[in-house]
């Protein structure tokens, strides 16, 4: 039964009749999925027109120039999104997804999008993990305009009476910024004298001073022996301080592997 509704969700959101795509099954849950989706005069009519949006910007061209809602960010992720909820890393329970929220954090820099802008995304997973209600999914994409970064969009959706087995259950944490300050010589010894903290070739000559705000820019990974115990940890970054004139300077990497625990020893050591 459960092969039966994951082959309709396959045909009816992929593999579709009025735009035929060959479904190609993901199964490495470190996965990089890469789709592109061009913005058509008629796609921001009718979305406009399907949301009740009357903005005369997407009417009516100013110089030529015809904008389009920002929402196609959106709208170009969901190729990608529905390949992965078919797949055999998300595993069975399509007709029990719920969709749990989608959040877009756009660049400083990103401009509006027109008519014409072909948008690139590509879509990692962040974790499967077992909630009380179900399994959740979290996916990460990156959203690019023309071949220029525009924007993140972090979302998630629940498998709702469907479980994922623990020894594939996996999350991973992404661009921990963590600051910390040490204020004597002994505990910038204490960090020195860790397994995991190394300096950078580039910055042999330089060595951390006490009361220096340090920054930690950290990755981690989680596996699962249970639901309150890892079956291994993975965390690897950057440390850097602040040079002179403002610039950041890279001292030092981090590179931490370990097996069972119930905590992530680097953190607690950056938290304490």
């Amino acid at each position: 039964m459960d092969e039966a509704v994951q082959q309709l969700s396959i045909d009816t959101w992929v593999a579709n009749a009025s735009e035929p795509t060959t479904f190609e099954d993901i199964t490495d849950s470190g996965a990089l999925v890469r789709t592109d989706f061009t913005i058509t005069e008629d796609h921001s009519r009718r979305f406009c027109e399907s949301v009740g949006n009357q903005s005369w910007q997407y009417a009516y061209s100013s110089d030529g120039v015809l904008m389009a809602p920002m929402d196609f960010a959106h709208i170009a992720v969901m190729r990608a999104t529905l390949q992965l909820l078919q797949s055999s890393v998300f595993g069975y329970g399509q007709v029990n997804v719920v969709h749990i929220y989608s959040d877009l954090a756009l660049e400083n820099e990103a401009r509006m999008f027109q008519v014409g802008d072909t948008l690139s995304v590509a879509t990692q997973l962040d974790g499967l993990v077992n909630i009380g209600p179900g399994k959740k999914l979290s996916l990460r994409t990156a959203v690019y305009c023309q071949g220029k970064k525009v924007g993140t969009i972090r979302s998630a959706f629940l498998g709702r009476s469907h479980y994922v087995d623990t020894s594939r259950a996996f999350e991973r944490c992404r661009d921990e910024r963590l600051t910390v300050v040490l204020p004597s010589a002994a505990e910038v010894a204490v960090l020195e004298s860790k397994e995991w903290f190394v300096y950078h070739e580039a910055a042999a000559a330089a060595r951390l001073e006490p009361g220096t705000p340090i920054e930690f820019c950290l990755d981690s990974e989680y596996r699962f022996k249970s639901s309150s115990v890892y079956a291994s940890i993975v965390t690897t970054g950057s440390v850097t301080v602040q040079g002179q004139g403002g610039a950041r300077i890279h001292l030092a990497d981090v590179d931490f592997k370990w097996g069972t625990a119930t905590q992530n020893p680097v953190l607690e050591f950056l938290n304490r």
